[in-house]
C-alpha cells in the first residue's frame, strides 16, 4: 500500500546504499572502518556494541580475516531478501 517513495520518506525498512553492512558492522568497500552500534537490538545495545568492538579490534589486529567483498555483498543481499517483506 505504501510506494517505494513513501517507505524512504518514513523510513520504513529502507537501507541505504552506505548503510549495507556486513553482519551490520563492515562495509565491503570499507573493512578498515566500523559501524559499533550502527543498528536496532531488542535489549541491551550496549553488549552487542562491545562485541562488535571486539569483533572490530581483532579484525584490526589481523588476528580475525573477513570474507572476501564479494562474498560480504552476497551475504548482505541475502540478509536484506530475507527480511524485506515488502
Amino acid at each position: 500500500f505504501l510506494n517505494e517513495e513513501q517507505k524512504r520518506t518514513i523510513g520504513y525498512r529502507y537501507y541505504p546504499p552506505f548503510l549495507e553492512l556486513y553482519k551490520h558492522v563492515f562495509h565491503p568497500e570499507l573493512t578498515n572502518c566500523a559501524f559499533i552500534g550502527f543498528l536496532s537490538v531488542i535489549g541491551s545495545l550496549h553488549q552487542v556494541a562491545e562485541i562488535q568492538s571486539l569483533w572490530f579490534a581483532r579484525v584490526l589486529k589481523d588476528k580475525v580475516k573477513l570474507c572476501p567483498k564479494e562474498k560480504m555483498i552476497e551475504e548482505i543481499e541475502n540478509w536484506k531478501s530475507a527480511t524485506m517483506r515488502y
